[in-house]
């Protein structure tokens, strides 16, 4: 079922700190933290997209056309509990929103992704014919940056320091090779498959 992701409110902070890599990045001047700070950004945005995980709590709003014979997945990962997902939403026949009953869908919790499932016996609305009609919003991530695992930490400080020491797209006069048990070996750890 194809649906429609936005992100609400993003992360209200990043899960490595300045000082943190620091502590990873030898001889970073205090003059660079912004470009430092950028390469963690983008370390930790590339991170999320391969493993499909939200590492600092993020607000989201999925689309969907229909309610799906009586099973939605929240497609971001991990919703950690029922109370994360905020409402859900629908435009009726006459395109009016309307917020679904809570007593009408549960929100199964599970890895690796989270679903709302809809009571088999209830009688569901019935909706606009218009795309999108559906929408939930929930949040996804594993709490404030003191709760991402720390594996997580470090393939963003790896590929941060990574990033930093080499700067261009093209390395020329280096012998190039990867730590075993390194940043592939994390992103493995904590991949999912895609959520359709």
């Amino acid at each position: 079922m194809l649906y429609n992701l936005s992100i609400i409110t993003p992360p209200a902070e990043e899960p490595v700190t300045f000082a943190e890599l620091r502590q990873q990045i030898r001889d970073v001047r205090l003059e660079e933290k912004t470009l430092v700070e950028r390469y963690a950004r983008e370390s930790r945005e590339m991170l999320e997209g391969v493993c499909r995980l939200t590492m600092v709590s993020t607000v989201y709003e999925v689309q969907y056309d229909d309610f799906n014979y009586g099973e939605l997945k929240l497609p971001a990962r991990p919703v950690l509990s029922a109370a994360d997902v905020a409402s859900v939403k629908y435009l009726d026949s006459n395109g009016a929103e309307q917020t679904l009953s809570p007593s009408l869908y549960t929100v199964n919790v599970k890895q690796p992704y989270s679903t709302i499932v809809f009571d088999s016996e209830a009688v569901l609305p019935t909706l606009d014919d218009v795309p999108n009609a559906v929408r939930i919003r929930f949040t996804a991530g594993y709490g404030d940056a003191s709760a991402v695992p720390d594996a997580l930490k470090v393939a963003i400080a790896e590929r941060t320091a990574t990033k930093f020491e080499n700067r261009e797209s093209i390395i020329v006069g280096k012998t190039i090779a990867t730590m075993p048990y390194g940043f592939d070996v994390i992103v493995r750890r904590y991949s999912a498959p895609e959520a359709y």
